[in-house]
């Protein structure tokens, strides 16, 4: 595998810090990471190493306001700057890899992300996989909520804490703890972020319709950060557009549980038959 760290700058100058994983071979595939709320591509750095193992590229960038790029830590002036930034990575892929089926996966964050991409239909893909997708979000204290409400008329940069249970990561404590201390972690949501956060899944749920290319969806049936309710409740609605597995026990990042194989292992049979598809 062969890393390689690149940067640009966005529209309003905010630089993006971005690294792509290249396979020792041909890629059959290229995968772009969203990743989620407060952390950073390299915390992903054991997944591209599976994926580039089985011959997939994987490239990412640290969304505006997290990690390496810059902006104010946790906010971001709307969904469309997120957009924007997904569309420059899959325009990155396709330069890199002409011709090779493009992939988007998105976590927590990022998979509400993906998923209101793909109802845009900004970009054509081959395919999209998710975990975790924040469409019910728990432990939000009501008046917390009432002030970001205030807030988002107000002063929409205004920051609290996003209030996560850290302890509902992964079963993994070595996992937690690496997330507890890291120092490109942060804890900060905007009141405009936090708001569009949680309207994002009701927009995700009238446009569903809107979603025309395979999908695949993951989730934890004991994730205690985004209720599980709903996106069975999402899913329902889907008329076999999508593929949907739930993890029995599995909390919140499945890539980062003491099973992550078994998460791995369907995501890339999935992969596999996409790629398969796509050359027919």
């Amino acid at each position: 595998m062969q890393k390689i760290e690149f940067s640009w700058s966005t529209p309003k100058n905010i630089p993006i810090y971005a690294c792509e994983w290249k396979p020792d071979g041909p890629a059959k595939g290229v995968i772009v990471l969203v990743h989620g709320i407060g952390e950073h591509i390299g915390r992903y750095e054991h997944v591209a190493q599976m994926f580039t193992e089985n011959m997939y590229a994987f490239i990412s960038s640290d969304l505006i306001g997290n990690g390496k790029s810059g902006g104010q830590r946790g906010h971001a002036d709307s969904f469309d700057d997120f957009y924007d930034q997904i569309t420059w990575m899959l325009q990155t892929a396709e330069s890199r890899y002409p011709g090779v089926p493009r992939f988007l996966y998105g976590h927590s964050l990022g998979a509400n992300l993906v998923l209101g991409y793909m109802e845009k239909g900004l970009q054509s893909i081959a395919g999209a996989f998710v975990t975790s997708p924040a469409m019910e979000i728990t432990r939000v204290p009501p008046i917390k909520l009432a002030i970001g409400k205030l807030m988002y008329a107000l002063h929409p940069r205004f920051s609290m804490t996003n209030s996560l249970d850290t302890s509902g990561l992964s079963h993994d404590v070595k996992v937690v703890s690496a997330y507890v201390n890291d120092p490109l972690v942060h804890p900060l949501v905007s009141a405009r972020l936090g708001l569009d956060l949680i309207g994002s899944s009701k927009l995700i749920v009238d446009q569903r319709s809107a979603i025309n290319i395979p999908l695949l969806i993951l989730h934890g049936e004991s994730d205690r950060l985004v209720n599980v309710t709903g996106t069975r409740e999402f899913v329902s609605h889907l008329d076999g557009k999508v593929k949907y597995v739930e993890i029995p026990g599995g909390y919140h990042e499945l890539h980062n549980e003491p099973n992550q194989q078994e998460i791995f292992n369907i995501w890339l049979e999935w992969l596999d038959a996409r790629v398969k598809a796509a050359s027919l």
